[in-house]
């Protein structure tokens, strides 16, 4: 099995997009953001709210992603929420690795009885 990238290195590599989309000024697409980093929607998601919250400006129309501004100081409020942001992407994506974990190594007949017995209880 592959080695998932860590949560960190997640978030240092997609706020090292983000500063560098924002210096040249060029936009991004999200799906290709996905992508590269391996992110699930939901945490496609959180990372760019966390990116927000650390001040960077962000506008998205369809799939591209404009990036302006730089990581500011913080206020003490601001910085709590800031990290507070920062961990529930680092959360979202440590869930996600269980998650792939877990289905990678799950057998498919036990997924099945999984599934077929919650649709009887559904």
């Amino acid at each position: 099995t592959t080695e998932l990238p860590t949560a960190v290195l997640l978030w240092q590599k997609l706020a090292g997009m983000a500063k560098y989309a924002a210096r040249t000024q060029q936009s991004l697409a999200l799906t290709q953001v996905r992508s590269l980093l391996n992110l699930t929607e939901r945490s496609l998601l959180l990372g760019l709210e966390t990116l927000q919250a650390v001040g960077f400006e962000l506008e998205v129309n369809g799939d591209v992603l404009t990036i302006q501004g730089q990581p500011r100081s913080l206020t003490e409020q601001d910085s709590t929420s800031a990290a507070q942001a920062i961990e529930r992407f680092m959360d979202a994506i440590d869930e996600d690795h269980f998650l792939h974990h877990y289905f990678q190594r799950t057998p498919v007949e036990q997924l099945q009885q999984i599934m077929e017995q919650r649709l009887m209880l559904g």
